[in-house]
């Protein structure tokens, strides 16, 4: 929103070019975030398509419950990622976008925190039922690194928003 109330206008011609790359990357991660809620949708119904499957041994079953909760588990990591990914948007925008959004522009990278914040969740709930734990390690600590520029970029963005705006 708030690269689309910067590009086009004559006073922000300088940041014209920086703020047209946010809007498009910011529409292909706003579609890529959509179609991950739709994955994560699909990834949760295979969870409970296995849980019951009347069908499949005790065997069988923890085999295919342990590979469905590794998608569950893979998706939300992805939506980590954009949402981390939408958060320096977010915070870049602040920098130079439209003065009269810049409170919109750091709510961005708050909400991109609070996204990544709420995949890291979805991730961990998942591996607690995992018996396979060799990739739990790994994505603990990815997510950790990604909660960690969340944070990051979400203080940066409050910052300079309060600094331009002079709150």
């Amino acid at each position: 929103m708030v690269a689309g109330l910067t590009v086009g206008r004559k006073r922000y011609a300088d940041v014209e070019e920086d703020a047209q790359r946010i809007l498009e990357e910011g529409a292909r991660l706003q579609s890529a975030l959509l179609s991950a809620i739709d994955e994560d949708a699909v990834a949760f119904a295979e969870v409970m398509a296995v849980i019951r499957d009347k069908s499949l041994d005790k065997e069988e079953k923890a085999i295919a419950l342990d590979a469905a909760t590794m998608g569950a588990c893979e998706v939300p990591l992805h939506i980590a990622r954009l949402s981390r990914d939408a958060g320096r948007l977010g915070r870049d925008i602040t920098r130079f976008g439209n003065i009269n959004a810049t409170s919109d522009a750091a709510a961005a990278a708050v909400m991109a925190r609070a996204a990544v914040e709420i995949a890291a969740l979805n991730v961990k709930i998942n591996t607690a039922t995992l018996t396979d734990q060799s990739p739990v390690e790994a994505w603990y600590s990815e997510l950790g690194e990604l909660e960690k520029e969340a944070a990051a970029l979400s203080a940066e963005a409050t910052l300079i928003a309060a600094e331009r705006s002079g709150f």
